[in-house]
């Protein structure tokens, strides 16, 4: 029994030493970031946060429109989004709340 805890012991830490690795980077940085719908009767408008903007402008850009591509292949099969606040916009038209970016956009069929 003691061999069969320190076995699960130690793949769960190996587990979590794997999913670190696989972060995908954006401009050299790893960015907290999370799409989610903005109403449950209509799926497809969505937001997409990122943190820490002050890590990369550049990176949380490509950061932002990589989880709304995601949402949107998850959810409806297709990357076609018309962005209502776009990553493509200037940084000072970004909408920030401390160190965390939001742009919102709907998923297109």
């Amino acid at each position: 029994m003691r061999t069969l805890i320190i076995a699960a012991l130690a793949c769960s830490v190996i587990a979590g030493c794997n999913r670190k690795d696989e972060r995908i980077l954006f401009d050299g940085q790893a960015f907290r970031a999370k799409a989610t719908h903005v109403e449950k009767s209509d799926r497809r408008d969505f937001v997409a946060s990122v943190s820490p903007v002050s890590a990369s402008l550049e990176g949380a850009r490509e950061a932002g429109r990589y989880e709304g591509t995601k949402y949107c292949i998850n959810e409806y099969g297709t990357s076609q989004i018309t962005w209502t606040a776009s990553p493509d916009a200037e940084p000072q038209a970004w909408t920030l709340d401390r160190d965390t970016v939001t742009f919102a956009g709907r998923c297109e069929p």
